[in-house]
């Protein structure tokens, strides 16, 4: 059951996206199977492009700390 105020839940959110994404990719398998077509899924481990904001994600961070020697490695954590 989802309701206004569960949405505040970080986790939830991150839990619902991955969930997301699982549910459009099998439905991607399954219309690719239907029409007989080659589908090809990537899972990237980094994808870089312009930013959409005027200032720094944190995934942007962590790539110019590595750049300039400054990061350090990371684990698998979860938030």
């Amino acid at each position: 059951l989802i309701y206004d105020q569960i949405w505040s839940a970080f986790i939830f959110l991150v839990e619902l996206v991955f969930y997301g994404k699982t549910v459009a990719e099998q439905a991607a398998w399954n219309h690719a199977q239907e029409k007989n077509i080659d589908l090809v899924v990537l899972v990237p481990s980094l994808v870089l492009g312009p930013l959409l904001q005027p200032t720094m994600n944190a995934s942007t961070l962590h790539v110019v700390k590595y750049l300039s020697g400054l990061g350090t490695l990371m684990t698998h954590n979860r938030f």
